[in-house]
């Protein structure tokens, strides 16, 4: 109910559980609308450009770039957003502190410490000023011009961790009087 008089206007909701509810929810929105942030959407990414999509790093090391274009209603934290891709032992290789200028470009500096094989495309984060975070998942990521993956040569081969073929312990007792 909606009351007025010559002093203030005064939402009145009531102590039903919509009541509280919609209170907890003014709550919270007012700060963000008292402090002028009506933007309430992550980032729309627009494009995605992956280089080289063939990188051989057995004579030194080499750079893989990512450049991406977004639009948002603020400003894009672009020294926040970030780029996973899926590495051959499936762990992640993150890609990020793009540059603030147009165009964003990030770089990771890959060598012959990292794996060889296929890095696959997994994911982007975007955020805005405000923490506001938007995902875009492989399938989309295709859908906007991304190569699903890169090729790594010269890399680490040996997949596998060591592999215990014996052990032996001595002395079998031990005096602790």
């Amino acid at each position: 109910m909606l009351e007025t008089s010559s002093a203030k206007t005064v939402l009145r909701v009531g102590h039903t559980r919509f009541g509280s509810f919609f209170a907890l929810i003014l709550f919270f929105l007012a700060p963000i609308v008292a402090l002028g942030n009506t933007d309430l959407t992550g980032p729309e990414l627009t494009s995605i450009k992956i280089s080289p999509l063939e990188i051989d790093v057995s004579s030194g090391s080499a750079t893989l770039s990512i450049e991406v274009t977004a639009t948002d209603d603020s400003a894009i934290d672009w020294a926040r957003s970030h780029v996973y891709f899926k590495t051959p032992v499936n762990t992640n290789l993150v890609v990020r502190n793009f540059s603030s200028s147009s165009p964003h470009v990030a770089t990771a500096e890959l060598s012959a410490s990292n794996y060889e094989g296929t890095y696959r495309i997994n994911n982007v984060n975007l955020y805005d000023e405000h923490g506001t975070e938007s995902n875009f998942f492989t399938t989309r990521l295709i859908e906007l011009g991304a190569a699903e993956s890169f090729e790594l040569t010269g890399g680490r081969t040996d997949f596998a961790g060591p592999e215990l073929t014996s052990i032996k312990i001595s002395p079998l007792e031990i005096d602790v009087s």
